[in-house]
């Protein structure tokens, strides 16, 4: 799989704020605290301890964030982002309804790995987001479930969509299926390169498609490698 977005996109943060904060520093700094976070959870980390790790002095590292609290936002808010961005990403190429799921989720697998400390920081510590933080990645989520329900209501008009299952019905099964994976990921039990990988996607697959037929996959790769979109920053 080659040309996926960069790992992690400089982003703005919670309040959009523009200028000096928005910066390679910036976002060091992000992924200096989104590697605290994953090793010692939201409340085991500290401000100091992810300045110490940048080199950096408390008041210098307020200077590119006003808090963990907003750190921890923008950590949660890139990486509902990537996942609407990695699902455009999939469709954009032509094919059936398994070739745009089988993309998906082989950019998605591979962010997990890139990305395993976001993704362990989501994964666990979300519930520590505020009220803001929680309504930014909320529009987000809400125009990655608008844009599922066009893939599976289109999939279902075409007729490819298994029978009896509708398009609301699948939205619930792909979102179910990302928020498994990536916990499992990033509590270490699974790996990209397990066949325990490869075998749960060929089954989900085969329960979402009418008339579905496996893939061939590509050298040394359970996962199809071959039907993965070039994908740009």
């Amino acid at each position: 799989m080659t040309g996926i977005p960069s790992p992690r996109p400089a982003t703005e943060s919670i309040g959009d704020e523009a200028g000096p904060r928005n910066s390679q520093r910036r976002q060091a700094v992000l992924d200096a605290a989104a590697a605290a976070f994953a090793r010692h959870g939201y409340h085991g980390a500290s401000t100091r301890s992810i300045a110490d790790e940048l080199g950096l002095k408390v008041a210098s590292l307020y200077f590119h964030i006003a808090s963990k609290e907003e750190a921890l936002g923008e950590i949660c808010l890139t990486g509902s982002r990537r996942n609407l961005h990695y699902l455009n990403k999939a469709m954009e190429l032509p094919g059936d309804l398994a070739a745009v799921i089988r993309r998906y989720f082989n950019i998605q697998l591979q962010d997990f790995t890139i990305n395993a400390d976001y993704v362990g920081t989501y994964a666990r510590e979300a519930r520590h987001l505020s009220p803001v933080a929680r309504e930014k990645i909320a529009e987000v989520n809400r125009e990655f479930i608008r844009t599922l329900d066009n893939l599976f209501e289109q999939a279902r008009i075409r007729g490819e969509l298994a029978e009896g299952l509708d398009a609301r019905q699948a939205r619930f099964v792909m979102i179910g299926a990302v928020r498994a994976f990536g916990l499992l990921f990033a509590e270490g039990r699974l790996d990209r390169s397990d066949n325990v990988v490869a075998g749960w996607l060929e089954v989900l697959v085969r329960g979402m498609v009418r008339n579905y037929t496996p893939p061939r996959p590509g050298p040394g790769d359970p996962l199809a490698k071959p039907e993965c979109p070039e994908t740009a920053n």
